[in-house]
């Protein structure tokens, strides 16, 4: 991808917005954010050790897509991964 944005959209839910990134090339990239997630640890307040993950719902803009249509779309694949588990992907 060239550019890009991240954005907290509610709750824990957060958006990335790739631009000019083929499908192909945005799998990498969640792949690797999944990865980097899974490898973090938090100490909490009782000096015990979090894991951290992430589900991913991942479109492509259909073209001449509102983006009301496109959200829709990217919450519906990010429930889908939510509720197959934790560190779970899911592609349109």
């Amino acid at each position: 991808y060239r550019r890009g944005g991240v954005g907290r959209v509610g709750g824990g839910q957060f958006s990335v917005l790739l631009s000019q990134c083929s499908l192909p090339q945005a799998r990498l990239y969640v792949e690797r954010l999944m990865r980097d997630f899974d490898a973090l640890k938090v100490k909490s307040p009782d000096s015990s050790w979090v894991s951290t993950t992430i589900s991913v719902g991942v479109i492509h803009l259909l073209p001449k897509e509102d983006f009301h249509s496109a959200w829709v779309r990217a919450n519906r694949k990010l429930l889908q991964a939510k509720s197959q588990g934790l560190s779970k992907l899911v592609f349109s």
